[in-house]
């Protein structure tokens, strides 16, 4: 799998579980009164991780290089921000709350939001370079499970 597409998947299933997630948590909410917390956005990162390293294991038949999988790991985390912020931008203006957002971030320092978003960053990066290899070694192991019932 070439990388250009593993970023182009990324990004899909990156976007699809972060709808499900804004929908489940929503309903959560609304019908039971329970409040996922913002713990639940780790989600939007492993599961298109996991994804990933699937999809690329299938492609390759084993998993990726410790280098390589940082490096794109690095890239899905910045593909990660862009996708939720495209997300939180569409959601703001569909709920017309963009000055309530504005409200929120202009109480916060500069430097409190530079050092929570480094530290968002790197558990992102590193999260997601985690489930990369994750989601490669679960598809070899299960293949190779499938390929010995397969034999006599």
């Amino acid at each position: 799998m070439h990388t250009v597409s593993l970023y182009k998947r990324y990004i899909l299933v990156a976007a699809l579980t972060m709808i499900a997630l804004a929908v489940l948590t929503y309903l959560l909410q609304v019908f039971a009164g329970i409040n996922l917390g913002s713990a639940s956005g780790i989600v939007a990162v492993m599961v298109p991780a996991m994804d990933a390293g699937q999809a690329y294991a299938k492609r390759w038949g084993k998993r990726p290089e410790n280098g390589y999988a940082w490096k794109v790991s690095g890239v899905f985390t910045l593909l990660n921000v862009a996708v939720s912020a495209l997300l939180a931008v569409v959601m703001f203006a569909v709920l017309n709350i963009f000055g309530e957002i504005w409200e929120l971030l202009a109480s916060v320092s500069s430097l409190t939001m530079a050092v929570i978003t480094a530290v968002l960053l790197a558990i992102y990066w590193a999260a997601g370079r985690f489930f990369f290899g994750f989601g490669a070694k679960n598809h070899i192991k299960a293949q190779e499970r499938l390929a010995a019932k397969k034999e006599p």
